[in-house]
């Protein structure tokens, strides 16, 4: 439920790049983040939202945050415009009846978003996330993984076949498929111009598998160099539904080792 702190603001997109790193601050870091939802998101794009803020794990209601590291749920609207009629629609460019439908699966949201680097003894504000998280997995996908974790003893080919079974619709076979649905154009105007070094699908952590922890995984993760730097993305992919549920950047030695 709609905490009574939270803010019914439109979803606004802006088009400029990113922000050089010396000249952003609390507002800049928001607009991004903001952006970076449009962009992962796009039938969110447009539309009413309830969005509220917190500083680390969400607690329910909206509260003051410095926007370096912070969590942001979105949600559908506790105001809603006035009906237009028809040609009035047209001209508005109002959403569909479909696009409103998938909007209404995508939220409730719980994001996190973290724009402070601490590599490699470093502790420098960014202006783009340096680590993404959508807490929201797909009920799929945690289904999915409850029936492999109840079951250590399978092969992957076993979790895999449950994993079909429960719906995965992006799996190891699947990687040209994936790869069109990540945005690397759009992105690139967050970490710089981006290309695709490796990817992976994960059925089951490769550890020791403990039924006191989930190690079923099915995530696909694309890792792209920052060209011209020294710095790699990793984009995490939800294979039920094909969302992007996770951005990590980190330096290329360590994730392209």
């Amino acid at each position: 439920m709609i905490g009574r702190g939270f803010a019914t603001v439109a979803l606004l997109l802006l088009s400029s790049l990113a922000i050089a790193a010396d000249k952003c601050g609390s507002l800049e870091r928001m607009e991004t983040a903001l952006r970076l939802v449009g962009t992962l998101y796009p039938t969110l794009r447009g539309a009413e939202l309830s969005i509220g803020l917190a500083e680390g794990s969400y607690a329910g209601g909206a509260r003051p945050v410095d926007a370096r590291a912070f969590e942001m749920k979105i949600d559908n609207p506790v105001w809603h415009p006035a009906k237009l009629d028809r040609k009035d629609e047209r001209h508005e460019g109002s959403t569909t009846a479909s696009q409103e439908q998938q909007q209404k699966r995508e939220v409730p949201l719980l994001l996190t978003f973290n724009f402070i680097d601490f590599g490699r003894g470093r502790h420098k504000v960014e202006c783009h996330p340096v680590q993404f998280l959508n807490n929201r997995p797909t009920k799929m996908l945690e289904d999915a993984q409850a029936e492999i974790n109840a079951h250590p003893a399978w092969t992957q080919a076993e979790a895999l076949e449950a994993a079909k079974r429960h719906g995965l619709r992006l799996g190891p076979d699947d990687e040209q498929a994936i790869l069109k649905l990540v945005p690397l154009r759009e992105l690139s105007t967050f970490f710089g111009t981006l290309h695709v070094k490796r990817t992976k699908f994960t059925v089951t952590s490769e550890h020791e598998k403990d039924v006191a922890y989930s190690f079923a995984l099915l995530s696909w993760v694309i890792t792209a160099e920052e060209v011209g730097t020294t710095r790699a993305l990793e984009i995490s992919v939800e294979p039920f539904q094909g969302t992007i549920v996770g951005l990590s950047e980190g330096d290329k030695q360590d994730l392209l080792h």
